[in-house]
């Protein structure tokens, strides 16, 4: 199995590894299209793929790196984020940047 290995796009970014994630309502409405039109025009507006949309927004997990300016995180420290960033994968997904 081939698994995605993320990278630092930016020197503000932080890669976590994700411990564990839940599944809300507003995540089954995002499948079924709810709030599409805003989503893809925000994604277009910053020139992000449209796919893949991977689902979750809250999770637990520990820092695995962090960019050069990032103050508050180090790696091995544990974290838990609602996130609503566009640009991260989802808490869905193995590790989160």
């Amino acid at each position: 199995m081939r698994l995605y290995t993320p990278v630092l796009n930016t020197p503000r970014d932080v890669i976590i590894q994700v411990h564990a994630a839940s599944v809300n309502p507003i995540d089954l409405r995002m499948r079924e299209g709810y709030g599409s039109t805003l989503l893809n025009l925000q994604r277009k507006m910053e020139k992000i793929e449209e796919f893949p949309l991977i689902l979750g927004r809250d999770f637990s997990g520990v820092v695995v790196k962090t960019g050069r300016l990032v103050k508050r995180f180090r790696p091995g420290d544990e974290v838990s984020l609602l996130n609503q960033s566009i640009r991260s994968l989802g808490s869905l997904h193995l590790v989160v940047t």
